[in-house]
């Protein structure tokens, strides 16, 4: 007995959707991760940020280290 004949017929079809299938699953899980583990977190720390943030504090303490051209430390 020889070794089963390849399949020649429908291969290059029957392989593409075992890939897509593969592919799709990999995308899904990978943009699932992407999300919960960078994303989420990021946006949390932008909001943990600005719940506090004071953009006068923030102004005053610029301008007092001159940072403006415009704007004189002393004013």
């Amino acid at each position: 007995m020889g070794a089963a004949a390849p399949q020649m017929r429908g291969f290059l079809v029957s392989r593409f959707k075992r890939d897509m299938v593969i592919s799709l699953v990999a995308s899904i899980c990978t943009v699932t991760a992407w999300r919960l583990f960078y994303v989420n977190p990021r946006k949390q720390r932008y909001a943990d940020f600005y719940k506090t943030y004071d953009i006068n504090a923030d102004y005053e303490r610029m301008k007092a280290a001159g940072v403006f051209q415009s704007v004189s430390p002393d004013e």
